[in-house]
């Protein structure tokens, strides 16, 4: 089916290119972007990037067009790609949040990940390593502080902050960000679902049943927990009752 959809996205391709006479660039880059678009919330991200390297060639400055490369590249696991091409819109376009909250989520994915790296390879003294993973965790704190600075109420960038603390294992500022990102948006499912992994997290499962149950009442009945708990990209999982660490612990 891969071989097929790609298949026929060149032919489109090509056809947008036969038509380049009858029909402006800047339409023809418009059309591409659309098909990429849709091929994009299909999943089918292969096939959205060759639509828009045509969109790009056709109209490099088309806005949208590289916006969504990077986020197809994201969802692609090419991070370093995707990271690159963020920060260079979020520089270009500071006007755009949407730009500046992809370059955030990456800032605070590669410190979350050089966390991880370093817990892994843990030792009595600091490593090369660890300082890397400092560097990206400051950071990504510094340009969350900035955004913050003049968007104080957007719960996705409070929620990047809950993420980084938590990954980070600065609890206090999770809750903080969190009740934030609460107040902000109130009926948002995915900020309950947070704030009630938190305090599982310290085994206070009393205050986590709460912030669950606000998150069965915001989702409504379609939606299972299950699925809002994937939306979070956490699983929720009640602590190890046997007393042992958790394999990875």
């Amino acid at each position: 089916m891969g071989s097929v959809t790609r298949g026929m996205a060149v032919f489109v391709i090509a056809l947008i290119a036969a038509c380049g006479s009858e029909i402006p660039s800047r339409d023809r880059a418009e059309g591409a972007y659309i098909a990429a678009a849709e091929a994009y919330s299909q999943e089918r991200y292969a096939e959205a990037l060759e639509y828009l390297r045509e969109s790009l060639r056709l109209d490099p400055g088309f806005y949208q067009a590289r916006l969504l490369e990077g986020k197809t590249l994201f969802f692609q696991n090419r991070m370093a790609e995707a990271a690159e091409l963020f920060a260079k819109l979020a520089a270009k376009y500071p006007e755009y949040t949407e730009a500046r909250l992809w370059n955030l989520r990456c800032l605070v994915l590669a410190a979350s990940a050089g966390n991880a790296v370093s817990d892994d390879a843990a030792s009595g003294n600091a490593s090369a390593g660890d300082a890397s993973a400092g560097d990206a965790g400051q950071e990504a704190r510094e340009a969350l502080d900035r955004e913050l600075s003049f968007n104080p109420t957007d719960w996705r960038v409070l929620y990047l902050y809950a993420l980084l603390a938590g990954n980070t294992g600065d609890w206090e500022k999770r809750l903080s960000m969190g009740r934030r990102a609460e107040t902000a948006l109130s009926d948002s499912a995915k900020v309950y679902l947070d704030m009630a992994l938190t305090w599982y997290s310290l085994g206070l499962e009393d205050r986590a049943q709460i912030f669950l149950e606000k998150a069965r009442a915001v989702s409504g009945n379609n939606v299972s927990l299950g699925r809002l708990a994937e939306l979070t990209g956490e699983f929720f999982t009640a602590p190890d009752k046997s007393g042992d660490p958790a394999e990875g612990d």
